[in-house]
């Protein structure tokens, strides 16, 4: 089961794909998952014999110019994928050459497997997708958005709550680029925090976390150097807006060669000092194991990030949420109001006080009107 957004106009252009495969449960093999606390168990599902097995990359880059992202059978996935990538005439990411081998494996393998995928050639950006599962829908935000996957539902529910203007802009002109992936990172951030809040994607058995395919310079690449902060603030009956002291829970994204890791935290006051201890996740893609990827686990990516999507849920006194993602972009490692000091393990925070000040006028400026 699988989540994929293919989003292609003249604002934005970005492919995003979820992590979490499923199959049958086999004995010992529950899976540890990042939207899962520490020590908790993952929920069971109503989906039958089908339970969460693993994570794994669900979009290829070839080359610089083509990235494709599949839904359907992960077996299947692994031998398309892998030949793709040995195939020579296919090795320099021509979106022709692709196509023609796409077109080659024959209707058996498109009836467990669909694709959509973006390409970059002679300086133009295009979308494609083939095979049963790849459908097109109409949104208010993002134009005629292309879609795979289970998860279809759950995407129209959450792009019906992001307002564009909750986007929070710098100062400064960050380009056509940034605007592309702040765009992507308002809909990844939305969809894990109601994966945190409820938990619903796993029953359907897609989330986990998000791989964000963008433009470059260069082409297409896959967008790292990511954190989401999740966080919860209180509104009361008399439209006072309390922040909660810490996070509830932080992810750091970062690609270790064709590694992707995760890296997570749930912050506590400790000694009087706000620190918490780092899980680590490793994603393999999909035609390769954890093993194969030779991760450096002393060389890990630190938690101060270029990208951080915030997501804050106001509980409101009715006893309902809503919830509000902005995006901050910093100029430079170690810049911003939120910072990490890590020590092995160990991560300690600072939160400065005009940081959480901002995220009160936020809620203010975009919720309350």
């Amino acid at each position: 089961m699988t989540l994929v957004i293919q989003i292609c106009n003249e604002d934005s252009l970005l492919l995003i794909a979820d992590l979490l495969t499923s199959g049958i449960k086999l004995p010992n093999s529950a899976p540890a998952l990042p939207t899962i606390a520490k020590n908790r168990p993952v929920p069971s599902t109503d989906t039958g014999k089908d339970v969460p097995r693993a994570l794994v990359q669900k979009i290829t880059l070839v080359g610089t110019n083509v990235a494709l992202a599949w839904s359907g059978s992960r077996r299947v996935a692994e031998d398309v994928i892998c030949r793709l990538l040995e195939t020579r005439s296919c090795q320099q990411g021509d979106i022709e050459d692709v196509v023609k081998y796409l077109v080659s494996c024959g209707r058996k393998i498109w009836a467990e497997l669909s694709v959509a995928g973006l390409a970059h050639k002679d300086n133009r950006f295009f979308a494609f997708g083939c095979g049963n599962d790849f459908v097109e829908i109409p949104t208010t935000v993002y134009g005629t958005v292309g879609l795979l996957g289970c998860g279809m539902p759950a995407f129209s529910r959450v792009i019906a709550r992001i307002n564009e203007s909750s986007l929070r802009r710098p100062t400064f002109d960050i380009g056509l680029i940034a605007q592309m992936i702040s765009r992507g990172l308002v809909i990844t951030g939305s969809l894990i925090e109601e994966e945190l809040q409820t938990r619903p994607w796993l029953n359907e058995l897609f989330g986990g976390s998000y791989e964000i395919i963008a433009p470059s310079e260069a082409g297409l690449e896959k967008v790292g150097d990511v954190s989401y902060v999740y966080w919860d603030a209180i509104l009361d009956s008399k439209g006072k807006i309390t922040l909660k002291l810490l996070p509830r829970r932080v992810f750091r994204l970062a690609y270790q060669n064709d590694a992707l890791l995760i890296r997570t935290i749930e912050p506590s006051v400790v000694a009087g000092r706000t620190s918490a201890t780092s899980r680590l996740f490793v994603i393999p893609p999909v035609h390769r194991t954890v093993a194969e990827c030779n991760v450096n686990r002393k060389s890990l990516p630190p938690f101060n990030t270029r990208w951080v999507s915030l997501s804050v849920v106001v509980h409101l006194p009715s006893g309902q949420y809503k919830v509000l993602t902005v995006v901050q972009i910093r100029g430079r490692y170690g810049d911003g109001h939120i910072n990490f000091e890590e020590t092995g393990e160990t991560v300690h925070m600072k939160i400065e006080k005009e940081f959480t000040n901002g995220i009160v006028r936020d809620i203010k400026k975009y919720m309350l009107g």
